[in-house]
């Protein structure tokens, strides 16, 4: 065991914000000796200083043309049928709904959807979905009576699947087969926003709205989860963040999806692009700006443009022939565009194809053989290697790979972990296994446990506890007042710590997940609460504390719950309601900490 155990308080508490510190790690030996130390401005200092410009360090020459960053069109094959489909529908007449303060959009519900996470345990979480309507206004004149020959103005609105299948709309079969089989991808994810896009920028429907660029510039890659609209536990101070590290160490690029317009506005005061020039797509040298960060950092003062979505590389290297190719993920974070995958994918084949169709000696494409291959950077994994380099080299069109396809993972090397690092990545493996098993124990409770390495190589510990309510908001009557009083409820609760008189050091109201849903008319708030225990100086067994630090969460919720509703019921939003009825209500918590 470890002489130094350290409990990381995570996510930040608001009042070290002041301070203007980048991702603070609360450090807690005790009960009353907290420390704080800021590391995100330090960790790129050291990375840059590292990097030092000496583009050897870094992987994929070939592939970037010697540059840092290259950028592609988000162009899919999807698209194409999307504007086309489209198209038809705006000419036809049919137009975006308006809502409330949002101008010209589609509506968005809070859904619950049942998620299966590795080891079979079943949960929910709460998703926005798009409610894709459209409507159009329809004229037409009165046949016969007293208003006879009188023209009229009447509002339809429908479903796009319903105005798609309606005959009388002409929309040619394609189109209608294509969007049965897509339909739920473009309402999650914000794959609406394509959408709405297409209605608002009709003047450029057959050009794409966002932009792929691709980076192996070491700070690009490190803040993969360092972004306004992107987060998971790659983020700093997160159980996989010594991942992160490792990729940014000139291993795997990092590909982010930015919308066309930030990006055109932002190369304008830059000086990339002048005031009078419209973003040429293909033209684009983003490499001009390869000596310095394009992304934005607020807390840091770095301006720049804020991606929307990343889906990373993994780098994999053949010994016996020392071909070396980076392969995409499937999965993204952030907004998930219908088509990214495919893109990069596309992307990645064509540009590395030339190595194993050389290397061949049958005329086709030489395979790599699975015990030769190492992959390199973070040991995270959202799919087995097999997945990806399946389909990866199915992008060639030879049936070598169907034939003989890959299975399980492949070797991964470590070199780029310090020994703390790996010890850290053991331990949170370890953990999460852990986790799981007490999670599957609560249905509405969840903990989260990491291990990582501090700035000054010391082991620290992370952990919290989840706790998510369903109550019944009697006291408001329309969506408007929900809307309102949605920000107000997460003040007030956040702010009201001095009645949560119990063992914790502190806790947070989790904005992103803290809803009021309408149900037939009537309004409930899904309120996530994170807790965080005070450590216990004399531990010896970070896993029994751990443990008990769930138990003591699971004693004191009722008491919350009461604690919570009186603060509801002082600023009139519900009447009076039973503890014990809103608790037995609590769907499953969504306990997927993976990436």
């Amino acid at each position: 065991m470890m002489d130094n155990i350290f409990l990381k308080i995570n996510p930040l508490l608001k009042a070290f914000e002041s301070f203007g510190l980048k991702k603070e790690s609360m450090m807690l030996i005790g009960e009353k000796n907290i420390y704080k130390k800021a590391i995100s401005q330090r960790r790129i200092i050291d990375l840059k200083e590292w990097f030092g410009g000496d583009y050897s360090k870094l992987s994929f020459d070939d592939l970037f043309g010697g540059k840092l960053r290259v950028s592609i069109p988000f162009d899919p094959p999807q698209r194409k049928m999307l504007t086309g489909l489209f198209e038809k529908l705006i000419d036809a007449g049919w137009q975006l709904p308006t809502q409330d303060g949002m101008g010209e959009a589609f509506k968005i519900n809070k859904v619950e959807q049942k998620i299966t996470l590795p080891g079979g345990a079943e949960n929910t979480i709460i998703k926005d979905v798009a409610d894709l309507k459209l409507f159009k206004l329809e004229q037409t004149v009165i046949p016969s009576g007293p208003r006879a020959g009188e023209t009229t103005t009447r509002k339809i609105e429908s479903s796009i699947s319903k105005i798609i299948s309606n005959p009388a709309n002409n929309v040619p079969k394609e189109y209608s087969d294509w969007w049965e089989t897509i339909q739920q991808r473009y309402s999650s994810d914000y794959n609406w926003k394509e959408i709405e896009s297409l209605f608002k920028n009709k003047d450029e429907l057959n050009q794409p709205n966002y932009v792929i660029i691709i980076s192996r510039d070491p700070v690009d890659v490190l803040r993969m989860s360092d972004h306004k609209k992107i987060d998971s536990c790659h983020s700093e101070g997160r159980n996989y963040f010594h991942c992160a590290i490792a990729e940014s160490k000139g291993n795997a690029p990092i590909a982010y999806i930015v919308n066309k317009h930030d990006l055109e506005k932002f190369l304008k005061e830059k000086k990339v692009l002048n005031e009078q020039s419209y973003l040429d797509l293909n033209k684009i040298d983003i490499s001009l700006l390869d000596k310095e960060e394009i992304f934005a950092d607020t807390e840091r003062g770095v301006p720049g443009i804020n991606p929307e979505g990343r889906i990373k590389f993994r780098k994999y290297e053949d010994i016996e022939t020392g071909i070396q190719f980076a392969a995409p993920e499937l999965k993204a974070y952030g907004m998930d565009l219908v088509g990214f995958s495919e893109v990069l994918r596309k992307w990645a084949w064509d540009k590395q194809k030339d190595i194993f169709e050389d290397n061949s000696f049958d005329g086709g494409i030489y395979l790599p053989d699975k015990s030769n291959l190492t992959s390199f950077g973070g040991s995270y994994r959202n799919n087995p290697d097999s997945v990806l380099l399946n389909i990866f080299f199915e992008e060639s069109g030879n049936q070598k790979i169907k034939e003989n396809p890959y299975s399980g993972n492949v070797n991964h090397n470590t070199d780029d972990l310090s020994d703390d690092e790996q010890e850290a990545e053991r331990l949170s493996i370890i953990l999460d296994e852990r986790c799981r098993q007490l999670n599957n124990l609560y249905n509405n409770i969840g903990a989260t446990f990491s291990a990582s390495v501090s700035y000054d190589k010391l082991m620290f510990f992370g952990a919290s506890v989840d706790i998510r309510y369903e109550i019944f908001l009697s006291g408001i009557d329309t969506a408007s007042d929900a809307r309102y009083a949605t920000p107000a409820i997460l003040y007030v609760i956040q702010e009201s710590r001095d009645i949560f008189n119990i063992n914790i050091s502190d806790y947070y109201v989790n904005k992103n997940s803290t809803k009021i849903k309408e149900v037939n008319g009537e309004f409930f708030l899904l309120l996530d609460c994170e807790f965080f225990p005070i450590a216990q100086e004399d531990s010896e067994d970070i896993f029994l504390f751990l443990e008990e630090m769930v138990n003591n969460v699971v004693k004191m919720r009722s008491s919350i719950l009461e604690k919570i509703t009186s603060i509801l019921e002082s600023q009139g939003l519900i009447k009076k309601n039973n503890p014990e009825e809103i608790y037995e209500s609590m769907p499953n918590l969504n306990l997927d900490h993976s990436e």
